[in-house]
């Protein structure tokens, strides 16, 4: 996505990946055009930043977050990271999307159940869901959410 991004004219691009080894392959992939990102190596769970962002989005990141505690925290670095007339875009494995992913158990999330779980900082204002062709030929179900901050309505 940063690549389409940067494509597009886009600036003040942040990645955050878990895995140092996914970065890597992205900045070899992108090239000089790298260090017009900033990298952060972290769990976001414990990410740590001075910035502040128009837009967040996370594809498929939520979704292992199986434990209620991991998601509050998950809320909380999102609300405290979007700025006042910050969105979040996130991407899950939808109700009847896969139970399993590489192995690891995931939760599965509905408009609804996102809505519920975001309502103190954020407002639901749209949602779709969309079929991830893998590389394995196989299609995943995806529920995109859409969510504007309660600072902006």
């Amino acid at each position: 996505m940063a690549d389409h991004l940067l494509a597009l004219g886009y600036t003040n691009i942040t990645v955050l990946d878990i895995s140092a080894k996914a970065i890597g392959r992205a900045k070899l992939r992108l090239g000089d055009k790298s260090n017009e990102i900033k990298w952060i190596v972290s769990d976001v769970l414990n990410i740590v930043t001075g910035d502040q962002y128009d837009l967040w989005h996370d594809r498929a990141a939520f979704h292992f977050l199986t434990e209620p505690e991991d998601q509050i925290k998950y809320v909380a670095a999102v609300a405290k990271y979007l700025n006042a007339n910050g969105k979040l875009i996130i991407g899950t494995f939808s109700i009847d999307g896969p139970e399993k992913c590489s192995g690891l158990a995931v939760e599965r999330h509905s408009p609804a159940s996102l809505s519920n779980i975001f309502r103190e900082h954020f407002h639901l204002t749209g949602s779709m869901e969309h079929i991830h062709h893998t590389p394995f030929n196989t299609g995943q179900l995806f529920n995109y959410s859409w969510f504007q901050n309660y600072h902006n309505l």
